[in-house]
């Protein structure tokens, strides 16, 4: 399992590294896989900071940096918000609203904030830091966003990438009030982490030659599939 996982690790990198987006959203419900519901979070937290923050470091020349100083109020205010809440949910069930929230995220209209909005990344910001609490995968939140602020795709593939540094930043110290146990998994998040980096690399390169209708197809395809099982599987056992 172990082996799949890292693999899995890699693939989604690299997808997130082609198309900015998707790769959290499809590693989640295969970690269901092996990782507890408990520590699936920032397991999974951990994994996509070496894959968000590799692909940021190679193309940091392309991320806007001054969303920062409205989107990290924001997402610290956000996940802090939502703490409280998490201490009293029976997190058996967390993966019940992950496969659901992610099933939305593919099929149904992302939401976007209307550009017109004061302060829009610091609202953004609030919605990654609440709602990464208990959903794990939240990039396409902001990819609306960023295209409302006229960036192309490189620099969004990049600031989406530093968004969601930021955000799994947040999460780990907060979440390890909650599930101490997840460091269990070190060997996992070594591996799969080192596995994400050279995704980021290769990804990053493979940019420019992508089909991307084609990877979007098989996307929804796969993420569907994968959403139903960790739905499923929670509501059953």
């Amino acid at each position: 399992m172990l082996i799949f996982l890292t693999a899995c690790a890699f693939f989604t990198s690299l997808l997130a590294a082609l198309l900015g987006q998707g790769g959290g959203m499809i590693l989640m419900p295969l970690l269901a896989l092996a990782v507890p519901a408990a520590s699936l979070i920032p397991v999974h937290a951990c994994i996509q900071l070496a894959s968000n923050s590799s692909r940021l470091l190679f193309a940091w020349q392309d991320a806007d940096k001054q969303l920062l100083q409205a989107f990290i109020p924001g997402c610290l205010l956000g996940a802090l918000a939502m703490l409280p809440l998490l201490r009293g949910m029976d997190l058996h069930y967390l993966p019940v609203l992950m496969g659901a929230a992610i099933l939305y995220l593919t099929w149904a209209k992302t939401p976007q904030l209307p550009a017109w909005l004061p302060a829009p990344f610091f609202l953004l910001g609030l919605a990654q830091g609440s709602i990464g609490m208990l959903i794990g995968a939240t990039g396409p939140l902001g990819s609306a966003l960023l295209l409302k602020r006229g960036l192309n795709r490189d620099q969004i593939v990049a600031t989406n990438a530093l968004l969601m540094v930021i955000s799994h930043l947040v999460k780990l110290p907060l979440f390890s009030q909650l599930s101490p146990g997840w460091i269990n998994f070190w060997p996992l998040i070594l591996s799969a982490g080192i596995a994400a980096i050279a995704a980021s690399y290769i990804g990053t390169r493979l940019r420019h030659h992508l089909p991307e209708q084609l990877f979007l197809r098989l996307f929804k395809i796969l993420i569907t599939l994968l959403a139903l099982h960790m739905l499923l599987t929670s509501l059953l056992s």
